[in-house]
């Protein structure tokens, strides 16, 4: 699905015209790659009139969905405003990312660490762990950096100016590219929500280079790879990166500072492991016993800090570790960040 499909039964001309601009305008910002359709029988999303529990009664286009078609519904919440409509979108998000367990899936071979390795996946945690990432891997459940707080400090980092991102709930952020650190009168490593906010919600401006050197001068500085790991870490509530191919083999080439960045007994298992060789997705959920969300969370992390490389299953080189591996994916600002600790 390339993107989440919404309709509507028994609402009135108002809310229709609200809710197709609020989806058309959000999605992809605030929530994630929604498109609303004027079929009600083509939606995976429906919102009902409240108190109608018929969504293919007579009158309102009828007929039976396609196979295809898993529908949700759900009634529409009154009054219709934006931040009730955007609340029950991301509710439904949250219930399409749930693992979906299909049925009669055939075993499939996952590599281990190295060739002898090798292993047919056929228990139950690793059936589970294949079918929940084939859920993640949909592009309407990716994690889109822009719409969260990694995306504004990725773009602070490209751009090479002091930038302050300011949020009216949430402490204040330097950030300071040129030193590689950051600066905040607040804890920010210890207040999880503000890198789930969405990025409409704060404020950026430029900081002048007279002013940053006074802030420099005063402001305690942190390092800022503890501030990007940190963003990656919890704005990514289990979506796995646009770019990112589940089957790929995953390594970390240092482990992460668990001095400086919050961290599981989990985080230590799945570094452990990500140490000792490349391994997938799958197996990385199979081998530490994480669930899958927990397991993005902190690939993702590392990734966002230059810790993760990654290859392609099958290529060469891909199950021992050797060789070159392919990095292209890896943006120019998390290779900066990496290389300039």
């Amino acid at each position: 699905m390339n993107s989440i499909r919404i309709s509507h039964i028994g609402l009135t001309q108002w809310e229709t015209v609200f809710i197709e601009t609020t989806v058309n305008i959000a999605a992809g910002l605030e929530i994630a790659d929604w498109q609303y359709v004027k079929d009600p029988k083509t939606a995976d999303v429906l919102l009902l009139a409240p108190g109608r529990k018929d969504a293919h009664a007579p009158g309102t286009g009828g007929g039976a969905k396609p196979d295809s078609i898993q529908q949700i519904t759900r009634e529409c919440a009154r009054p219709v405003t934006h931040t009730t409509l955007i609340a029950q979108l991301k509710e439904i998000e949250e219930e399409l990312r749930a693992p979906v367990v299909e049925a009669d899936e055939p075993p499939v071979a996952v590599a281990g660490t190295n060739e002898r390795d090798k292993v047919a996946v056929n228990t139950d945690a690793d059936d589970a762990a294949i079918s929940a990432l084939a859920g993640k891997s949909r592009p309407a459940r990716r994690f889109i950096e822009g719409t969260r707080f990694l995306g504004m400090l990725q773009e602070a980092v490209r751009s090479g100016r002091t930038t302050e991102l300011t949020h009216p709930e949430y402490p204040a952020v330097t950030v300071f590219p040129g030193q590689d650190v950051y600066t905040s009168l607040g804890d920010p490593v210890t207040t999880p929500a503000m890198f789930r906010a969405s990025s409409l919600e704060y404020f950026k401006r430029d900081i002048s280079d007279a002013i940053a050197a006074v802030m420099l001068s005063i402001d305690q500085r942190r390092p800022l790879f503890q501030l990007v790991y940190c963003a990656a870490l919890y704005g990514s509530e289990g979506r796995m990166l646009r770019h990112a191919n589940p089957d790929d083999k995953l390594f970390l080439v240092e482990e992460p500072d668990f001095g400086l960045v919050p961290y599981t007994a989990e985080h230590r298992k799945l570094a452990n492991q990500m140490m000792d060789g490349p391994a997938s997705l799958a197996q990385l959920v199979t081998v530490s016993g994480a669930d899958i969300g927990t397991v993005i969370d902190f690939c993702n992390a590392c990734e966002a800090t230059g810790l993760i490389r990654r290859g392609n299953s099958g290529e060469p080189g891909d199950d021992d570790g050797g060789g070159e591996h392919d990095d292209r994916q890896t943006p120019a600002e998390v290779r900066y960040l990496f290389d300039s600790r």
